[in-house]
């Protein structure tokens, strides 16, 4: 690959990861279709649990990564002490390297422990050991990330993460579909190798291009004077950065991991007391009445882990895009002092999440069974999961907005505290509503979404108040819920319909679906929520 590396400016360099970032979702959100009808439930169970464990395990050692090292980097090329930033380069490589390959070993080692100790699955053994590796490949490649991200040169980053997936995604059904002859879990492992392959094939790509053309080859050094005395001034500066955003991250990556391990042990039991109440039929797997204990958790456990969280990320992915490339001008308003300046971008990023965010869950919620049966065609469970959580797409669109605000005017440490609260909540919520044999898998996704809620006013209240920020929240939230609420009416009404008219439900969805955007921007502009002049302010945005 022939790719010449060029500095770009902040706009067009945020252009190229946001292209990037969409097409890494859509290839793993295609992908994913496949992969569930190889896999199963069953299979798709082990799959997210021993990938939600590895989630956890990356982001200690590689979240925050990119964003610290790319901050010293610009340090240093804004003062033009080239020397400075190969070192930040070099030390962080050396700190990164260092933890991820522990983290690595240990999971290694541990998986045995994790996977019957903690979640009772057997099965997640050899997942988790051929996931090993990948922690320290990809932290690794989170420096090299970083360091050309603060050399605000985005294209070798873009190119790497479309690479990593379009050969996870290949590998992970080409490995699956090949063992599955040997069992699900062992198509589960071939499917977690896949994403092995996927990051070294990143990660070479990624030293290549750096091999070609070192960006700082390119700048000449401007000033001898270090910007940092020491290594350990480095790591002490990379930490105060890199361990806010970890703790956070991290904590939102465990509630996964606490879902996936208090359902292993709850939901049978709550399967059970339905059973002999006469109410397994209510249970969402499809001939529930014919299949054992285990096998209805296990399905349960797959459709939550995998479809339900592919659906709910995908609006999540998209909306963060068109928002969250206006965050770095937060950070120059809070500097400057620009308090108006900073209110009206807080205020229209949050309104940016919300136009986009709140019509995403009403349209999932009203559309996910025969989204299910359009995207998942062999095994469609999994539809009344994402009605129940659908919700949560706004919270989690505001929690994150929020917080990348908070950490862009440098209060990194107000979300982590937030977050902290928000796992707490979310740990009491899971204890007991588990116990309730009725909600048996619902019972996570209200904890979460009761959690993110949560987290998200925290942030929200504290700009308002504690920021000072003029807010109009009800604005904000009050006319796309209205809008939403409209769509949804005469979105499903057509739906139901067109099914009545004609047999040919997947292009009736379509037509639904595609009525429901026509009359969500019609009542927008009607009602001034939406004006003319959003639309290439919108453009701007992404």
């Amino acid at each position: 690959m022939t790719t010449s590396i060029k500095s770009t400016g902040i706009i067009k360099g945020a252009l190229i990861l946001g292209i990037a970032m969409f097409l890494s979702k859509i290839i793993g959100f295609l992908y994913r279709i496949p992969m569930t009808s190889i896999l199963g439930d069953t299979g798709n169970a082990i799959y997210g649990v021993a990938f939600n464990i590895y989630v956890v395990l990356l982001g200690v050692s590689a979240i925050g990564i990119p964003g610290g090292i790319s901050k010293l980097v610009a340090e240093c090329l804004a003062k033009g002490t080239m020397q400075d930033a190969k070192k930040v380069f070099r030390v962080a490589l050396f700190y990164t390297g260092a933890v991820s390959g522990l983290l690595s070993l240990g999971l290694f080692v541990g998986a045995e422990f994790i996977a019957v100790q903690l979640n009772g699955m057997e099965e997640l053994i050899l997942p988790l050991r051929i996931l090993s590796p990948t922690i320290f490949i990809a932290s690794l490649m989170a420096v090299v990330r970083g360091y050309f991200q603060g050399m605000n040169t985005m294209l070798p980053t873009a190119i790497s993460q479309v690479v990593e997936q379009l050969f996870n995604a290949l590998f992970s059904v080409v490995l699956a579909t090949y063992f599955i002859q040997y069992g699900v879990a062992s198509a589960a492992a071939g499917s977690t190798m896949g994403t092995g392959i996927g990051a070294l094939c990143g990660f070479i790509i990624l030293i290549l291009l750096y091999k070609k053309n070192d960006p700082t080859n390119q700048i000449p050094i401007t000033s001898t004077k270090p910007l940092f005395k020491s290594r350990r001034e480095i790591i002490y500066k990379l930490l105060s950065i890199i361990i806010p955003m970890v703790i956070t991250t991290s904590i939102f990556s465990i509630f996964s991991v606490i879902d996936a391990s208090m359902l292993s042990n709850k939901l049978p039991s709550a399967v059970d007391y339905l059973r002999a109440s006469g109410l397994v039929e209510t249970i969402p797997v499809s001939g529930a009445a014919a299949l054992s204990t285990m096998e209805i958790a296990t399905s349960l456990i797959g459709q939550y882990t995998t479809k339900y969280f592919t659906l709910i990320n995908i609006p999540i992915s998209l909306i963060l895009i068109v928002s969250v490339s206006a965050i770095p001008s937060i950070s120059k308003s809070y500097a400057l002092g620009d308090r108006n300046g900073l209110t009206d971008k807080i205020s229209q990023i949050l309104r940016i999440g919300l136009l986009l965010s709140i019509p995403a869950s009403f349209g999932l919620m009203i559309f996910a069974k025969p989204i299910m049966y359009f995207m998942f065609t062999t095994h469609p469970d999994g539809g009344e999961l994402v009605m129940h959580g659908a919700l949560t797409i706004i919270f989690i669109t505001t929690a994150q907005l929020s917080s990348s605000i908070l950490q862009g005017m440098g209060k990194q440490y107000v979300p982590t505290l937030f977050a902290i609260i928000a796992l707490s909540v979310k740990f009491i919520l899971n204890s007991i509503l588990l116990r309730i044999p009725t909600l048996h898998i619902y019972s996570v996704i209200y904890s979460t979404l009761i959690a993110y809620m949560v987290f998200a006013l925290l942030c929200v209240y504290y700009l308002k108040y504690k920021v000072g920020l003029n807010l109009h929240l009800g604005s904000l939230y009050l006319y796309p819920l209205l809008c939403s609420i409209i769509m949804s009416i005469l979105g499903l009404s057509s739906f139901y319909i067109l099914n009545n008219l004609f047999n040919f439900p997947n292009i009736n969805l379509i037509l639904s679906i595609s009525l429901c955007i026509l009359i969500y921007g019609l009542s927008g502009f009607l009602s001034g929520m939406l004006k003319a002049e959003d639309l290439p302010h919108f453009g701007k945005k992404i």
